[in-house]
């Protein structure tokens, strides 16, 4: 399974994550109907959903909740999507994104 986050929102304080993910059910595909796999990828995206927000409302409370607000790491990455929220909100090209200052 894999993650991309993107900051998005007039101040980038939101976040999009595109989850991708791969399994090996070992069953043959023709004996899976669409509306089969459908359904359990809405429940897998429902449980995952479900999660994702648990960890976040315990995040300040944790141990990665100080270092969030210590680590020089974490500040530098808030000024970039403070810089990249403000090149969206000025109609910058998406694909100048990495020539935003580090």
């Amino acid at each position: 399974m894999a993650a991309l986050g993107r900051p998005v929102g007039t101040t980038g304080q939101q976040s999009t994550i595109i989850f991708s993910g791969s399994a090996n059910l070992k069953i043959p595909r023709k004996l899976l109907p669409n509306w089969l796999i459908q359904w359990l990828i809405q429940k897998m995206d429902t449980f995952i959903y479900q999660k994702a927000w648990e960890r976040v409302a315990e995040f300040d409370n944790s141990s990665f909740g100080p270092r969030l607000r210590t680590s020089s790491l974490y500040a530098t990455m808030h000024q970039r999507i403070t810089q990249f929220s403000e090149a969206k909100a000025t109609d910058a090209p998406e694909q100048m994104a990495h020539l935003l200052p580090l």
